[in-house]
């Protein structure tokens, strides 16, 4: 229901039409969106994680209760039970979630899965050209806005802070007793600037900015350089054990690719070889258009001919069926358990992983 109330949701609107303009669509149970529920119930579950995440972090000072905490479900509405939690300077009151933190959460979400709801469209999405190139792409922009942008102060990512009396130090009140509290911008930087940044300022014989000591860095840049650094270090380690695990002369595997595309996703973009695949494969609108093209006259020509695979599938069926929503989950599951029956569910050589770290024979 919060998630509802507060339209937190990603819209998936690479798919998104005038339900207007189309009478069955009326009828929820008719909708198209029904064909892609394979991929975004996962992803709108991990986006409600984190908003459930967020509100459980944030605080209602006035009762010390988690925002979340603080709603209540009655007779079917969601009902702020909180209080009041404060006033800002122009003495409007502040209640329940605020437009300033919704839009904070919002951005924390687009940081991590990219920008899917309609107000963050970017300009090149105002032409059907732009709309083709950066569909299933949209995290792109974010990815390098995340690694490159340069240093400023962001209300998006801001906070609401006590406001003081510059004399005695105490926090301001009303004449109610309410506390003041202003909204304050955060420092953000993009990670691989102030990586670069923080590794000239701690290597000798290097004018480091001392800005960029550890110490001198805000809550937010703080945040980022550790999980630059952990990202690092993990994608080493995990690099080391692939190479280890899956040589370059054996033949690849379902496990070893998925091992590598895993790699490439958890280095969030600061692999410079993931981050140039993005740009180098094409438009998914393209491809898949191609595709289905040349599987189109195939299985024509199959049905036609009465030809078959060794499978006993028609010539273009399964390229057809990867293509279509819902179909290309169904062909997933179907290649899994076939590699079940054969005894070969991982493609993962158990013996040789022995040898690799027991020394087994």
């Amino acid at each position: 229901m919060l998630l509802k109330e507060f339209n937190y949701l990603p819209d998936s609107f690479d798919f998104k039409l005038n339900r207007n303009d189309l009478a069955s669509l009326k009828n929820k149970a008719l909708s198209t969106d029904h064909l892609y529920i394979a991929h975004s119930a996962f992803e709108q579950w991990g986006t409600g994680t984190i908003f459930v995440a967020l509100l459980l972090h944030g605080k209602n000072k006035r009762t010390g209760k988690s925002l979340y905490d603080s709603y209540e479900v009655k007779e079917g509405k969601l009902v702020w039970e909180g209080g009041l939690r404060g006033k800002r300077q122009d003495g409007s009151e502040i209640q329940g979630l605020t437009f300033e933190e919704l839009n904070k959460f919002k951005r924390i979400s687009a940081t991590i899965h990219g920008n899917y709801r309609p107000e963050e469209k970017g300009a090149i999405e105002l032409y059907a050209l732009g709309q083709m190139a950066m569909q299933f792409k949209r995290f792109v922009p974010q990815q390098l806005y995340n690694l490159w942008q340069s240093k400023q102060r962001s209300d998006a990512f801001g906070k609401f802070v006590e406001e003081v009396d510059p004399i005695t130090g105490k926090p301001l009140v009303d004449k109610d007793g309410n506390t003041i509290y202003s909204w304050r911008p955060e420092v953000i930087e993009g990670r691989m600037r102030l990586l670069f940044k923080h590794l000239a300022q701690i290597v000798p014989f290097i004018a480091g900015n001392p800005d960029y000591k550890f110490s001198n860095l805000s809550p937010r840049q703080k945040q980022d350089l550790i999980a630059s650094y952990m990202i690092v270090i993990q994608t080493a380690i995990l690099f080391a054990l692939g190479k280890l695990m899956f040589p370059d002369d054996e033949e690849e595997t379902y496990t070893s690719l998925a091992y590598w595309k895993l790699l490439k996703d958890l280095s969030d973009g600061m692999n410079p070889v993931d981050m140039l695949d993005n740009f180098q494969n094409q438009s998914v609108s393209f491809v898949k258009l191609s595709k289905m093209a040349k599987a189109s006259g195939e299985l024509l020509y199959s049905v036609a001919t009465g030809e078959k695979t060794q499978r006993g599938y028609y010539k273009g069926e399964i390229e057809i069926a990867k293509a279509l929503p819902l179909f290309s989950s169904i062909h997933e599951v179907d290649k899994m358990l076939e590699r079940v029956k054969k005894g070969d569910a991982a493609g993962l050589d158990v013996t040789e992983f022995d040898n690799v770290f027991f020394g087994r024979d």
